[in-house]
């Protein structure tokens, strides 16, 4: 069997080689962001390009996860020289590692609680973007991610609250981490669904009214490519735990201990494979519909934090008789939006 200070020697390796592909990817959209606003602004200023941040929430979050990542690891790699070099036998870090009362894995506990939750909620902000900013598609999320937020409170209540030999499998965190893990699981479930349900039914309208050319789809079905396989990731990283949480192996710490690189990586790669892609094409025209006083309000569908808005087009068809000519239907086309 698995000895936990192998298991935690094991995390910290994997959580470097995660952190360093997360700071990479961090990277990568940060120039992405920055090089959008130099197009935008021929001579863009510091200041401004700071400014701007008020506008793209979505960098905003990537720059926090980077503060709690890095954290993150930089705990990890202290109780790996604590509990190697520090306590001088394999005994002593074994119980180390063992001890949640120690600070340091408090600490460590509440930065991977805070990073999850930021995931979740980044998740909740893409549906409520995807749906037009309709506040009713992320009514079930936000009940869910106010629960996972109460069960943080309770496991971090129960840790500090530990006794010396109490291990993180009693029965009195079982609860508190089986839920924990479920809610993330659901929350992800859900809002990935939205998404993808929301580009298919978009896709699938403009192709009923034939508003969709050969190539003209491709971004959409990329999107929803994107979408699922970056939290398929995230689902299965969490889903793992569970099992391994379920049989009580010690390899559970690997997979908490690289929890928020894994959070990050996950949400980031959507930016990144959107951005790397390129920007998807944006067409004139979106799907017909009847609106009171005529207007077409235009689609919009929001991809890794850049709008696609897809305008709409109005027909209007008028006759014209000339003289010594039939009548001839001429139609005058109009953007709206």
């Amino acid at each position: 069997m698995v000895s936990l200070l192998f298991a935690s020697v094991v995390a910290a390796c994997l959580e470097s080689t995660f952190y360093g592909i997360f700071l990479v990817l961090s990277l990568v959209v940060l120039s992405f962001w920055i090089r959008r606003h130099a197009s935008e602004s021929p001579r863009p200023r510091w200041g401004a390009l700071i400014w701007d941040l008020r506008r793209s929430p979505l960098v905003i979050v990537n720059l926090f996860l980077v503060v709690i990542v890095s954290a993150h690891w930089v705990v990890g790699i202290r109780r790996l020289l604590e509990a190697v070099v520090d306590q001088g036998d394999t005994a002593k870090a074994t119980a180390y590692y063992a001890d949640l009362r120690q600070p340091t894995d408090v600490i460590r506990s509440a930065l991977m609680f805070v990073g999850m939750l930021v995931g979740d909620v980044t998740i909740t902000y893409r549906v409520w973007l995807v749906w037009g900013r309709d506040y009713r598609a992320i009514i079930f999320p936000t009940v869910t991610v106010l629960g996972l937020a109460a069960t943080v409170i309770g496991l971090m209540y129960r840790m500090l609250a530990a006794t010396p030999n109490e291990s993180i499998f009693a029965v009195e965190f079982n609860r508190w981490v089986i839920s924990f893990c479920v809610a993330t699981l659901i929350d992800t479930t859900y809002g990935t669904s939205m998404i993808v349900y929301r580009l298919w039914t978009t896709n699938r309208a403009r192709k009923k009214h034939d508003l969709v050319t050969a190539g003209d789809e491709s971004p959409i079905l990329e999107a929803m490519t994107i979408f699922v396989e970056s939290a398929a990731l995230y689902s299965a990283w969490t889903a793992w735990y569970i099992v391994l949480y379920a049989l009580h192996s010690p390899l559970q710490v690997v997979n908490s201990n690289c929890n928020p690189t894994i959070t990050g990586i996950s949400i980031l790669l959507i930016t990144v494979r959107v951005n790397a892609a390129g920007r998807p094409r944006v067409h004139s025209h979106s799907l017909p519909s009847m609106v009171a006083g005529g207007e077409r309000p235009a689609t919009v569908i929001q991809l890794g934090g850049d709008a696609i808005r897809l305008h709409a087009i109005s027909l209007d068809m008028t006759r014209s008789v000339r003289e010594g000519e039939g009548k001839d239907p001429r139609f005058t086309e109009s953007e709206d939006g």
